[in-house]
């Protein structure tokens, strides 16, 4: 998967722009913090994240990982359940009920769901 300083790279090359541009596309005073979020040394906040989609036009959910169309926007239910999958499997039971048949999973249950995920995606090579 590629990092979010992997995709500020791309997209900034694909445009044929410098990183002292980009700076100042973004209010920056400077271009070494932008540097340093390709670099992947640090991360941008959310108010940055939102600015570096409306310079290079690309969905914020493109620029988070969340999808590989840049133009795609997740719905919110997507958005809530990959931020939910982000947690620990214990801070997942606490904040999701999941209902299979008609019956709310136990919590053993939705952790072994969990661990089904995780490995299904270890075996495609997407984790």
């Amino acid at each position: 998967m590629s990092t979010l300083g992997n995709k500020l790279k791309q997209l900034r090359r694909e445009k044929r722009w410098t990183l002292a541009e980009v700076a100042e596309k973004l209010g920056l005073r400077g271009h070494s913090t932008y540097s340093n979020w390709e670099y992947d040394r640090t991360q941008p906040d959310a108010e940055m994240i939102a600015k570096l989609s409306k310079v290079y036009s690309v969905s914020t959910d493109f620029l988070l990982g969340r999808t590989e169309d840049p133009n795609h926007n997740l719905s919110e239910d997507a958005k809530t359940i990959i931020d939910i999958l982000n947690l620990t499997d214990e801070e997942i039971s606490e904040q999701i009920d999941l209902v299979v048949d008609g019956e709310k999973l136990t919590q053993e249950e939705l952790l072994r769901f969990i661990a089904y995920v995780r490995t299904e995606r270890q075996l495609r090579g997407l984790k």
